[in-house]
Order: C-alpha cells, then structure tokens, then sequence
C-alpha cells in the first residue's frame, strides 16, 4: 500500500504542476478552496474511493482498541480526519479525469479540476504536514 499512495501522491503532484493556473476564471483563492463543498462533475475513480474507505475503516476501527492503541489511534484520526476529507475535496476527484486527458478528450469538469488544482497548489504544504 505505501507504493500505491506514493502513485497517488506522484500522480496529484503532476496534475498541480501540469494544469495551469487560472485565476481569472476561477475567482480569489478562498472561493477556490471552496471547491468540493458542492455536487462535483468529477468522480473519484473508484479503485481510490475503495482505498480510502480501506484506510479510513482501519483507523476507525484502531479508535475502538483499548488502551495506549487506541488513544493513538484517536490522537492520529484527529489529524488524518480533516486531511482526508480535504483530499476528498480537491486532490482525488482530478485524478477522475486523467484517462479522458489521456485520450486526448477535453472533458466535462475541466474548469472545475483547475481550480481544485489550483486549492491543492495552495494547500499541499499544509496538508502534507
């Protein structure tokens, strides 16, 4: 598994560099951050959404140990938690349109990528720590 979110994190580092900026069409920075509080175009792919769920149902469930375990494991969902879910926001959902990219299609969702694109630019230091 540590393999595969290294792909992910590889993968979302190249759409952050690879998609331009477009402030113009996207307004300030806050309203970019915004992205993904609404009904998204964009899906995540579903092998991510499956992975996720995995790793979040693993911490959940390491929340319920006893002892030294189990306070760990709040202390860290406490942290992870909003991680997550801003990922789910603005990080994964791109990751949806790469194989239409891919086949040279323009697809819909593309203005709303960029400026997710744009949030996670922002964001990445922060959610990195």
């Amino acid at each position: 598994m540590p393999q595969r979110g290294l792909i992910i994190a590889a993968t979302v580092g190249l759409l952050v560099i690879a998609l331009p900026k477009s402030p113009d069409a996207f307004g300030t920075p806050r309203q970019a951050g915004r992205v993904g509080a609404q009904k998204s175009v964009i899906t995540i792919p579903q092998s991510l959404r499956t992975e996720h769920e995995e790793i979040h149902q693993a911490l959940t469930e390491a929340t319920r140990a006893p002892g030294r375990v189990g306070a760990a494991a709040k202390e860290l969902a406490a942290v992870l938690d909003p991680h997550f879910e801003r990922e789910n926001q603005i990080a994964l959902p791109p990751l949806g349109l790469l194989a239409p990219l891919a086949a040279g299609e323009s697809p819909a969702g593309l203005q709303e990528a960029l400026a997710m694109t744009d949030a996670l630019r922002k964001e990445l230091p922060r959610m990195l720590e």
